[in-house]
């Protein structure tokens, strides 16, 4: 009988070392969390285009976001901020659950604003901006500042020199320079003046950014009139997006006779286009043309990025300029023919 009443004390002894044991054994099981967003940085959205008044009075105004980036920006927290001339902010809007996806606008409209400016919104807020204020795009801490953009040299917000204040009723606004992409920095540089606005939202067709630059080098710059040049073009995508259907337009100038080139089909020498075709970002192409000198003098061969399905960040594609980026020369000239007498 004896052992019988010992028999409680040995369960409880049993289970106290099943228990100590299992702990020991047991693995050690850690907490595991969904990895947060990346933080927005600067240059990840930015302010495309705006107005502060309009046809419908001083409420007549938005505020229209964008993506220039190749990949989605979560804007899920940030806040929009606005100022006055003076040094003053206060918060306009806080942005819900949105994701743009590259090349995409978001717009925010003033909830007094026209019925057909409102019909357009993605999001709305109550207080307005002065004609001559500023407004940024900053973290949920309201402070940490991912863009902005200033009507007045006192304004809190804006990005080197600022804009003009606008004023009267006229469809006006500004609107930064490649459909968004431009990011100089610097307000005056990136901003133009577009008359009548263009508001786009999150549902218009989406503008991808790219960054095309061009350089032309010959091979002999003092060659003989009847002999023959090389040309050598080659374009870059700087990125951030993939750039397709890209051409590149050399039309030689006269006095050099067009006599072939290294990738065939894809240059035709009557119209100047060489079809580049499909540059990823960070890609570059290069062709080679031959020509014939026919006469003296000084000649330019100049070439330009002539289309793509992107836009360029700073530049503009087929306007037959001489000093972007996308555009390059070389030239030639002939020594002058001595002639013995």
């Amino acid at each position: 009988m004896k052992s019988w009443k010992n028999f409680p004390r040995f369960i409880l002894s049993l289970t106290l070392l099943t228990g100590l044991l299992a702990g020991v054994s047991a693995p050690n099981v850690e907490s595991v969390s969904a990895a947060p967003m990346a933080a927005v940085l600067p240059g990840d959205v930015v302010i495309s285009e705006f107005r502060f008044l309009g046809p419908a009075g001083g409420n007549d105004e938005f505020i229209e976001l964008y993506n220039p980036k190749n990949v989605p920006v979560d804007l899920t927290g940030l806040k929009i901020m606005g100022s006055s001339s003076a040094p003053a902010t206060s918060m306009r809007a806080t942005l819900g659950s949105v994701t743009l996806l590259p090349g995409q606008y978001y717009l925010l409209v003033n909830s007094a604003a026209s019925p057909g400016l409102l019909a357009l919104q993605n999001a709305t807020y109550v207080t307005g901006i002065t004609p001559d204020g500023g407004i940024a795009i900053a973290l949920n801490d309201g402070t940490t500042i991912i863009d902005a953009v200033g009507l007045s040299a006192t304004s809190a917000y804006k990005e080197g020199t600022n804009l003009a204040p606008l004023a009267g009723a006229a469809n006006q606004s500004y609107e930064r320079k490649g459909g968004g992409c431009a990011d100089t920095v610097n307000n005056s540089t990136d901003f133009v003046l577009r008359n009548p606005s263009n508001p786009q939202n999150i549902a218009s067709p989406a503008v991808l950014c790219a960054d095309f630059s061009l350089t032309m080098i010959v091979d002999n710059a003092t060659p003989s009139v009847g002999t023959n040049v090389k040309f050598t073009i080659t374009v870059t995508n700087s990125g951030p997006n993939d750039a397709t259907n890209v051409t590149v337009r050399d039309l030689l100038p006269v006095g050099l006779t067009y006599v072939s080139n290294d990738l065939g089909a894809a240059y035709t020498s009557g119209t100047g286009i060489w079809e580049v075709g499909n540059l990823i970002n960070g890609a570059s192409a290069t062709i080679n043309i031959t020509a014939t000198v026919t006469t003296g003098g000084a000649k330019t061969n100049w070439a330009e990025v002539w289309s793509a399905d992107q836009v360029d960040s700073d530049s503009i594609a087929g306007n037959s300029s001489t000093t972007e980026d996308d555009d390059a020369s070389a030239t030639v000239t002939p020594p002058p023919v001595i002639v013995d007498l």
